[in-house]
Formats: C-alpha cells, sequence, structure tokens
C-alpha cells in the first residue's frame, strides 16, 4: 500500500516540474519577441531620423526672402520696388536707386545664395517674362535715363550660358526690335540741326542717313551722334505713314525725284520741308500692319559717324 502511494506522489512531484518547465519557456519566448520588437522599432526611429536629416539638408537654402529685402534695408542698395519669385528658387528683385531715374534688377538663387545684377544700363524697361533662369525679358520703352535720348520700343534680354555661383557677370544684353501696330505713333532721336544727306528704298521700308546741319558741326558729334528728334504717325483715312524731322534740312545735293521706289509694303514716299522741319510720307500698301523705327550708324569715317533711321514694316507682329 505504501509502495502505491510513494509511486502517486512521485507522478504528481514530476507533472508539477513539466508544468513550471513549460512555463519558463513561454516566458523566454515573450521576453525574446518584447526585445526584438523594441530592437526594431528603435533601428527604424534611427533610418528615419537619418532621412530626415538628409532631406533637410538638400532642400535647405542658403538664402530667404526675408534676407534679401534686409539687403536693401535703409536704402543704402536701394529701394525694393517689386519682388518675383520663380520655380520657387530664384527672386527677381526690382529696386530703385534714385526717384529721377529707372530701376534696376537683381536675380538671386536662394539655394546657393549667388547673386547676378542684370545689364539694364541706363534703360528704362518693365519685366517683360522670365524665359529661364538663363534669359530674362524685359520691354524697353525707349528712353534713356542718363542723356534723354528717345529710341524706338524695343525688346532687352538679359542672358547667360549658364549659372557660374559667386561670379557676378555672367549675363549680357542683347537688344531686339520690337514692331508695333501702325497706328501707334511713336517719338525718337534727340538732337536739332541735322541734314537728311540720302534716302533710299529698301526690301522692308525706307532708310534715311543723316548729316550736320552746316555750322553746327561741333553740336552734332558732342558727347554722342543720335538722329534727330522725330516725331511718327499714321493717317488711317489717307494709309500713309508720316515722319516729322524737327529743326531737320534737305541737303541741296540730295535728288528728291530719285526716291520713287516701292515694295511689298509701300507704293510710294514723298519728302517736303515744312518751316524748319522736314516731312517724310509713305504711302502704305495693305500689307503694311506693323513697323519699326532702327536706328544705326555707318561705319566711322574720319569726320565721324553719321547716324541712320530705317523704318521697317511687316504683315504681322515679330521680334527681330
Amino acid at each position: 500500500m505504501f509502495k502505491k502511494v510513494l509511486l502517486v506522489f512521485i507522478i504528481i512531484l514530476f507533472s508539477i516540474s513539466l508544468i513550471n518547465c513549460s512555463n519558463q519557456g513561454k516566458g523566454s519566448s515573450n521576453t525574446k519577441g518584447t526585445a526584438q520588437t523594441s530592437t526594431s522599432s528603435n533601428s527604424q526611429n534611427k533610418s528615419g531620423n537619418q532621412q530626415d536629416i538628409q532631406k533637410k539638408s538638400t532642400t535647405e537654402n542658403k538664402l530667404t526672402i526675408e534676407d534679401i529685402k534686409a539687403k536693401y534695408t535703409g536704402g543704402d542698395s536701394g529701394k525694393i520696388v517689386n519682388t518675383i519669385t520663380y520655380m520657387s528658387k530664384y527672386i527677381l528683385v526690382e529696386y530703385s536707386t534714385d526717384d529721377t531715374i529707372g530701376h534696376c534688377f537683381d536675380f538671386y538663387n536662394l539655394k546657393t545664395g549667388d547673386k547676378d545684377t542684370l545689364p539694364i544700363y541706363a534703360l528704362h524697361v518693365k519685366l517683360d517674362k522670365i524665359v529661364n533662369e538663363n534669359d530674362i525679358r524685359f520691354i524697353c520703352d525707349g528712353t534713356n535715363n542718363i542723356n534723354g535720348h528717345k529710341s524706338f520700343p524695343e525688346i532687352v534680354e538679359c542672358l547667360r550660358g549658364q549659372e557660374v555661383t559667386g561670379y557676378d557677370g555672367e549675363f549680357y544684353q542683347v537688344i531686339r526690335s520690337y514692331y508695333l501696330p501702325i497706328v501707334q505713333g511713336v517719338e525718337v532721336g534727340a538732337k536739332p540741326y541735322e541734314t537728311i544727306a540720302d534716302l533710299n528704298v529698301s526690301l522692308k521700308g525706307v532708310e534715311v542717313l543723316f548729316e550736320p546741319m552746316k555750322g553746327h558741326e561741333d553740336y552734332f558729334t558732342a558727347a554722342y551722334v543720335s538722329v534727330p528728334f522725330s516725331k511718327a504717325f499714321y493717317d488711317k483715312a489717307k494709309n500713309q505713314f508720316v515722319i516729322e524731322f524737327k529743326n531737320t534740312d534737305i541737303d541741296n545735293k540730295f535728288n528728291i525725284s530719285k526716291i520713287n521706289g516701292q515694295n511689298r509694303y509701300l507704293s510710294s514716299i514723298s519728302i517736303k520741308r515744312s518751316g524748319s522741319n522736314t516731312v517724310l510720307t509713305i504711302n502704305l500698301k495693305d500689307t503694311a500692319k506693323y513697323y519699326a523705327a532702327i536706328e544705326s550708324n555707318l561705319e566711322p569715317v574720319i569726320d565721324g559717324d553719321f547716324p541712320c533711321l530705317d523704318f521697317n514694316f511687316a504683315s504681322e507682329f515679330k521680334i527681330e
């Protein structure tokens, strides 16, 4: 009997031992799983933080709009008139250094901190469009802010081959002819006391050559050479384009009778004195819808440059 009881007691102890071993195994497994989960989470957090740091370093700019505006605070560099953002990376700053002259333009790269002053010089312009970061286009109304010379409205493009960080000078200026509707009159030129030395009908319009009026040679070449002050307008009733050259004579050697040519845009022209002025009348064809007045100089000669004024016509708007 005693042996049976002893046997039962041993079986019970053995069963309890097995149960305890099983529970300990489960606890170890749970602890291991918890440790693995914690390690994986820490690894993911560390990786995420590194990505955030890398993202911040690649998107961080060296300049902000506030930094740029601060450069012009106090008026030492000029007074900001307008700022234009391009592609979230570039800022074009339009500013004035003097109320009596035109505005200047600086182009900033927020990413690199680079600054470029655009070569507008003495021209009075307004922004037309930013074609891209290497091509910025303006429209010039023809006013020169230094000498008062009035030229025909034109396109002024500031171009560069590529951006050069740290160098303020890669942009260069290109002037393009800008055709106006024939009904829109203009004023060009600056100096009086000139003489029409020659006039020709060209393929696209009329070319006029000027020389100094006798007795005014010094004034003609003083400071700069220019075509005379001229006013151009369209007479719709007669379909005529009229140019009045102020204080301008006609050279006696110039044969007025020879100017009877025509081209695709004009049928005939005439020229005559009107008091102290000279009036050039161009009889247009229906193909003449737009025009441009282009100033140039003949090749330098011993006595100096002689200015030319070309009136070119076109059937549609264009930029040359």
